[in-house]
């Protein structure tokens, strides 16, 4: 469909300001005579005409749908819905002094002509506007083409000329031994040297900004962690490449609510060993690095990071886990993609398996896959792999999360299980403590009851 142009205020024929003090009645009054004045709602009329003759001009199909289309543009773009924002837009762009000229002169002859005529003039503008830019526009090619071959160049020796600066970026693998960290300034606790603590403690170190908003979501969870972990040896650092003058005040601001060590990267050293190292570009980012020195888990603090906690510390973690993870996480794309093809049954049961086998271990990971395979667009959907991850998500946190109760619920009601499906909801909705999150399970438990589900 050709785009729609709703430039309403372009119709009026005035430049229009946004209002930012408060109007009297006698100028919101005095707004609507000009609005009169000026044939607003004869203008609407001919701006719902002209989009509709634009969309479905030359279009046979679309010409058929002429009558939906102007009932639409009609039912919202009329005089009695838009006259009160108008009249306030107005008010705030002209004093009383000009609204009242500007109503004389529309109640002119020569300002009822403008008023008549100012839709047709905008286009003869723009058409004698075009056209006068389309006759020399080669000309505009040959200098843009020209620019952009000097600039390129320009680039590509600002490249090489970085490129001999720029430290290489040694990649890193899970099970690796974790960098040091290079640090210009600690802002909050003592400094820390990993290779100090090895033998002793847990390190997360995590990337972060002030202006980041997911980060700052984080900082509560970071904070708690720490607290939990502490006498269990575990060092919470976060790291931003911010300068001190931003970060300090934050962190000061922050109080006790960010109880944990903060520091100021150098140069962006600790983020290319660290971020880079793992092709990593996003933040919130946290690595975990054990007593033994090794990077062992790798992912946002928000996502598992007490989990890992809770089993690094009690030496029970293993980072081939997170390795398998990575693997079932590439393997999911591949998956997706086949599973656009409603022939290709017997491979995508082939490739579930293997991302049960792979993920398995993971709850996230498990209920991630299921409920994509319960409310994605697919082509064919395993339905009972996605019973199956959803059943093991809940085992593996001893159905105390609402979130996964509430994808197995759905995995059994759409494998025909409802009696089944409608407890675990209910187990679910009992769970959660907020208003919105029950009001959310308690639609999800009335579309099992009647069979009927959103994506949702």
């Amino acid at each position: 469909m050709k785009t729609i142009a709703l430039f309403v205020t372009l119709l009026l024929c005035l430049p229009l300001a946004a209002q930012t003090n408060v109007i009297s009645p006698a100028r919101l009054q005095a707004a609507v005579q000009l609005l009169d004045a000026m044939r607003t709602e004869r203008q609407l009329q001919r701006t719902v005409a002209k989009i509709v003759e634009e969309q479905t001009g030359g279009d046979p199909l679309m010409e058929k749908t002429t009558d939906l289309m102007t009932a639409f543009f009609a039912k919202y773009i009329n005089y009695s819905n838009l006259k009160p924002r108008l009249a306030e837009i107005y008010a705030a762009t002209f004093n009383d002094d000009e609204l009242q000229a500007l109503t004389v002169f529309y109640q002119s002859p020569a300002g009822g002509k403008m008023s008549e005529v100012g839709i047709d003039l905008q286009e003869q503008v723009m058409t004698v506007t075009h056209g006068a830019a389309r006759e020399h526009v080669d000309e505009l090619r040959e200098q843009m083409q020209k620019r952009m071959a000097e600039l390129t160049k320009a680039e590509r020796a600002t490249d090489k000329k970085t490129a001999k600066k720029t430290p290489k970026v040694v990649p890193r693998k899970i099970g690796d031994a974790a960098p040091a960290l290079a640090i210009t300034q600690w802002i909050k606790g003592a400094a820390v040297d990993l290779a100090a603590g090895k033998g002793t403690n847990v390190y997360v170190v995590e990337f972060w900004a002030t202006w980041c908003g997911p980060c700052r979501r984080t900082i509560p969870h970071l904070s708690a962690l720490q607290r939990d972990y502490k006498d269990k040896g575990v060092v919470m650092i976060g790291i931003s490449d911010e300068e001190a003058a931003t970060v300090m005040p934050f962190v000061e601001k922050m109080g006790t609510n960010m109880e944990y060590t903060i520091a100021l990267d150098r140069a962006k050293e600790t983020a290319r060993a660290y971020m880079r190292a793992f092709a990593v570009e996003g933040i919130p980012h946290a690595f975990v690095v054990d007593k033994e020195g090794k990077i062992v888990w790798q992912g946002h603090p928000l996502d598992g990071l007490d989990r890992v906690l809770e089993r690094v510390t009690a030496g029970t973690f293993d980072p081939t886990e997170v390795q398998k993870l990575e693997r079932a996480r590439e393997l999911l794309s591949a998956y997706q993609g086949v599973a656009q093809i409603a022939e290709e049954q017997e491979l995508l049961k082939i490739m579930g398996a293997r991302l049960l086998a792979l993920g398995g271990h993971d709850p996230a990971f498990l209920n991630e896959v299921a409920w994509s395979l319960l409310t994605d667009e697919l082509a064919w959907r395993d339905l009972a792999l996605a019973e199956a991850m959803a059943a093991k998500a809940c085992a593996l946190t001893q159905q105390k999360e609402a979130s996964l109760l509430d994808t197995y619920a759905r995995a059994l009601a759409l494998n025909g299980k409802k009696a089944e499906a409608m407890a675990i909801q209910e187990k679910a909705i009992a769970l959660i403590t907020d208003k919105a999150g029950q009001k959310t399970l308690r639609l999800h438990l009335k579309q099992i009851k009647n069979g009927k589900f959103g994506k949702k």
